[in-house]
């Protein structure tokens, strides 16, 4: 428990914060910016000596706020404990001279982005955001120490004009959701930053989010990374019964939803559908659903019920485990951008 002793109870408590300062930075790998932000944001420091002419201050600091930060290497032995966010890794917990401090060069901001729509009677309308904002966070408890990853909290709205009319869908636009990630982008550049993620838990806006981290590329010369989680792939070994037709609220989108919010789940109202939506396009020789020659689909084409795929065998422990690899494969990715530069061109 860091301390700090002195005749002087200003002095004693400057003591402490060097103290705490010190552990953070040295134990922990914290940079000195992050560990202030964190004093600031969740130290707690209280007054415990004023005795004999000497004041005593310490400092209080949450066991469950650390964590071993480097990913392990090889496949996990089970379902992996849930590792905390904390208000370590979000910068909207910052004060503003918190996130000016920041070292700007390798620092990444992190948007994670979903949406609120219809996934079948079994799963919650916030699936995508809560799978956007949980890999994310996870991902950013796990870099390497010493790396600056900062969330901005999740933006829950997607383009979901797919689901329209299906109650609980709420949609923005392609120009909405456009113009509010420049916003955001050019905010970010403002701030001083250098790059930017857009972390993506929605399959119905890839194309828009490839083309909009493009645009504020141009505009504010950030470095902006579209990461779309789908495509960080499965474990080795890891089989998934409907993938060639689990595009949504199948086995494995419900299994990630178990494991990270397991009471959202209405087990009882799971079951197979929009397989003859599916099924129309075997016979096919170049026309897919979402492969090199898409159709433009709405889910009236394919489902009922809203489902596409079959989520009968989702489980947690499937789940538990695409979701640590899902994070640990992502808080690899958040290294690379942080060390990435394009390279001078001769």
């Amino acid at each position: 428990m860091p301390i700090g002793l002195d005749v002087d109870l200003g002095e004693a408590m400057r003591q402490c914060v060097r103290s705490a300062l010190s552990l953070l930075q040295g134990r922990f790998g914290l940079s000195r910016a992050v560990a202030y932000a964190y004093l600031s944001a969740a130290g707690d420091f209280a007054v415990s000596q004023v005795v004999d002419r000497v004041s005593g201050v310490h400092a209080a600091l949450r066991k469950a706020d650390f964590v071993e930060l480097r990913p392990p290497s090889g496949p996990p032995s089970g379902p992996p404990e849930r590792p905390p966010v904390t208000v370590l890794h979000r910068l909207d917990f910052l004060t503003t001279e918190d996130v000016a401090a920041i070292p700007k060069q390798r620092a990444l901001v992190v948007q994670p982005i979903g949406a609120v729509e219809q996934h079948g009677p079994h799963l919650p309308c916030a699936t995508d955001a809560l799978v956007a904002e949980g890999i994310a966070g996870r991902a950013a408890a796990l870099v390497r120490p010493g790396e600056d990853v900062w969330l901005l909290p999740p933006l829950h709205y997607g383009k979901s004009n797919e689901h329209l009319g299906r109650a609980g869908t709420i949609s923005m636009s392609a120009a909405t959701l456009i113009a509010v990630c420049l916003d955001v982008g050019r905010s970010v550049a403002a701030s001083g930053f250098r790059k930017l993620a857009f972390v993506n838990g929605h399959g119905g806006q890839p194309g828009l989010l490839d083309m909009v981290s493009r645009d504020i590329r141009v505009e504010t010369g950030l470095q902006v990374f579209p990461v779309n989680i789908g495509r960080l792939g499965l474990p080795p070994g890891v089989v998934v019964a409907d993938a060639a037709v689990g595009i949504h609220g199948g086995q494995l989108e419900t299994s990630v939803v178990l494991a990270l919010d397991e009471k959202s789940v209405k087990l009882d109202r799971m079951g197979p559908d929009g397989l003859a939506g599916m099924a129309q396009f075997d016979r096919l020789t170049y026309l897919t659903l979402e492969g090199p020659v898409p159709t433009a689909w709405v889910t009236d084409d394919m489902s009922v019920g809203g489902v596409v795929g079959d989520p009968t065998g989702s489980s947690v422990e499937l789940g538990a485990t695409v979701v640590a690899h899902w994070a640990r494969e992502l808080a690899l990715a958040f290294g690379e951008i942080c060390d990435f530069e394009f390279a001078p061109l001769s």
